[in-house]
C-alpha cells in the first residue's frame, strides 16, 4: 500500500487521526490496534468488514456494501481470519489443558 508506514502499515492520515507517530514501533502498534477497533465498531462487530476496510479502505467497503471484490483484500480477510481463529483455538486448548486431570500413571 503506497504511503503506508510501519508494522501495521498505517497511512499517515490515519496515524494522525489516531494521534500516533507511525514511525515509532510502539505507537504504530497502538495506532493499528485503535484503528482496527474503531473499524470493528463502525461495522457493528463485523470483523470481516473491518479487516477489509483496514486493507482496502473504508470507502471501498462502503461503496461495495461489504468486502470489495479485490483479490488482495479477499485474500487478506481470509488469511487474517484464519490466523485469528487458529490462535483462538490454540488458546482455548491451552486453557483446557490447565484444568485437565493428569492420567493416573503421571499423577504418582
Amino acid at each position: 500500500q503506497v504511503g503506508a508506514v510501519g508494522l501495521t502499515q498505517l497511512m499517515p492520515k490515519t496515524a494522525a487521526g489516531m494521534g500516533v507517530n507511525p514511525a515509532n514501533v510502539d505507537e504504530n502498534l497502538k495506532g493499528g490496534g485503535q484503528y482496527l477497533q474503531s473499524l470493528i465498531k463502525k461495522y457493528d462487530g463485523n470483523v470481516a468488514k473491518a479487516l477489509a476496510a483496514y486493507n482496502a479502505g473504508e470507502g471501498a467497503v462502503d461503496r461495495h456494501q461489504g468486502i470489495p471484490p479485490f483479490e488482495e483484500t479477499q485474500h487478506y480477510v481470509k488469511t487474517v481470519s484464519a490466523l485469528w481463529h487458529g490462535a483462538q483455538r490454540k488458546a482455548r486448548q491451552e486453557r483446557l489443558r490447565q484444568y485437565a486431570p493428569l492420567p493416573e500413571a503421571e499423577a504418582s
